[in-house]
């Protein structure tokens, strides 16, 4: 009888899935990456059913819509309710189960899935002790503390205004330098009775982009090349787009996100940075595929890659993401190698959030939880005919475009509604505009294929459970923002301030 597979799961936050060496891009350096797409398979229309950090996490780790799990914003409560738990089914199924890095997680669904745990968000630290953080607690004890700069930036820091910035943290102590050494410290110390399911999770190439010194040349700006749509900003500022994207683009709803660059020159700039990151993510990877080598548990793995969901990264002329739900937020990478997975195959079948968690259990002899959304996709992934015709993506939106969107990305179109201005949507035919420029809501000609998907986001959404908001989100801040995490976290403070009002 075959020993049960490990489990390797590489998650980063905010990955544009063309910013691959594999998927083509032209600039960005992913050797082990790219190296992995060919041990394996590489799904390109794989995509998120949300397009922010909390929510979609808890997608993969339920196999749950938003709709179903109810957790809409990033500010995450505790949770008394019973949910699939894709950690806890793998524990129950005698893994021994970590989580490294980012969780974005209801506490709960952590504390029942795994028994080791290394976290270096501030969001998942508790509200009076930052130093439950435990990356934020290494930097204390290095005593780098009032150099951390994730979150929200300090009033006159060099990131403010979603800038991309040089770090002061030595590259040792990067995100990703941090989590690959706890990543391979797991691994080096893990029972060898029992299997593992190892949850890697960056926290970049999220923003801040932030590289260390040591890094700041790794790509050089002027030599990057624009995607093809950067002019739907640089030069067009989003003609033709809904009316709360172009009064965004032209500076009248104030600053955030998504970041909108001066020029072409500033677009690479922070490019540059952003690629920084991925490559920086890339190398941490590659250390610890090095060490499953050398342990001899390569050939017993099943490791898997995917984001949360994407960047902009350059693509419509802006960078980051909150401004309707393009191809580059929506389409996620996937890469999945291991026993039994095809070598140096592309699939282009759908595969959405939900779905990971049933075809990780089928791939590994588990059952899946029944309460689950998704449906496993190892018959696509042997290369049956795709069964999934479209996917859709749902967001609570804190901007004026629409307090629920909603985006269906079939084969061939692309639909994007907002409740709030359900007269100005947008729908892209990717036959003949990949580059999703050229907005069809209003077409004559396309009013048929506008009704179709009117009523698929209406079926969709039948039977959706109370979500939380983002106004619950305001609330829940508001009422922790005297704590200390929170003032850390939000820039109401450094750490050597907080320390000395004690």
């Amino acid at each position: 009888m075959k020993p049960p597979l490990n489990v390797l799961w590489l998650m980063s936050d905010q990955h544009n899935a063309h910013c691959m060496g594999c998927a083509g891009h032209p600039d960005v350096r992913t050797p082990h990456l790219d190296a992995l797409a060919g041990l394996g398979t590489r799904f390109t229309h794989a995509y998120c059913n949300n397009p922010i950090c909390g929510p979609s996490r808890s997608c993969f780790l339920s196999g749950q819509f938003v709709k179903t799990h109810g957790i809409a914003a990033n500010f995450i409560r505790e949770r008394e309710d019973e949910a699939p738990n894709l950690g806890r089914t793998f524990r129950e199924g005698g893994y021994q189960c970590a989580l490294i890095g980012k969780a974005h997680l209801p506490a709960k669904w952590v504390r029942e899935g795994f028994e080791y745990v290394r976290l270096s968000d501030l969001a998942d630290a508790s509200v009076d002790d930052p130093r439950t953080c435990h990356y934020f607690n290494d930097l204390v004890e290095a005593g780098l503390a009032d150099d951390y700069d994730q979150g929200t930036l300090m009033p006159g820091h060099p990131g403010c205004g979603m800038r991309s910035f040089i770090s002061r943290l030595p590259e040792e102590y990067s995100l990703e330098a941090w989590t690959g050494r706890e990543a391979r410290g797991f691994l080096a110390r893990r029972d060898r009775e029992r299997p593992f399911f190892l949850k890697v999770s960056f926290q970049r190439p999220h923003d801040p982009y932030a590289p260390p010194a040591a890094r700041a040349h790794e790509y050089a700006p002027e030599a990057l090349r624009l995607p093809d749509n950067a002019d739907d900003f640089l030069r067009y500022r989003l003609k033709g787009k809904p009316k709360a994207q172009q009064q965004y683009a032209a500076g009248e709803l104030g600053v955030g996100y998504p970041f909108r660059p001066r020029d072409a020159e500033d677009l690479k700039l922070q490019m540059a940075r952003h690629f920084t990151l991925i490559t920086m993510i890339d190398e941490a990877i590659g250390g610890i595929l090095a060490d499953l080598k050398t342990a001899g548990d390569l050939d017993n793995t099943l490791i898997v890659y995917v984001a949360d969901h994407g960047d902009f990264a350059g693509e419509h002329g802006m960078m980051l993401k909150n401004l309707g739900i393009y191809e580059s937020i929506h389409n996620i990478p996937l890469i999945i190698a291991g026993p039994g997975v095809p070598a140096g195959q592309v699939r282009d079948a759908f595969f959405e959030s939900v779905d990971f968690f049933p075809t990780l259990c089928e791939l590994t002899g588990l059952k899946a939880d029944p309460a689950v959304d998704g449906v496993s996709r190892v018959p696509e992934l042997e290369g049956a005919a795709p069964r999934l015709e479209q996917t859709v993506c749902e967001w609570l939106s804190t901007r004026g475009d629409g307090d629920e969107v909603h985006a269906v990305r079939a084969e061939r179109y692309r639909y994007v509604v907002y409740d709030n201005a359900p007269e100005d949507g947008e729908l892209y035919d990717h036959r003949t505009d990949p580059e999703e420029m050229v907005n069809l809501f209003h077409d004559p000609d396309c009013q048929d294929v506008v009704r179709h998907f009117q009523q698929v986001v209406e079926a969709y959404r039948k039977g959706a459970v109370r979500r939380q908001t983002p106004a619950d989100d305001a609330c829940l801040a508001k009422q922790y923002l005297s704590s200390p995490t929170l003032q850390l976290h939000q820039g109401g403070a450094c750490w050597s301030e907080l320390v000395s009002r004690v």
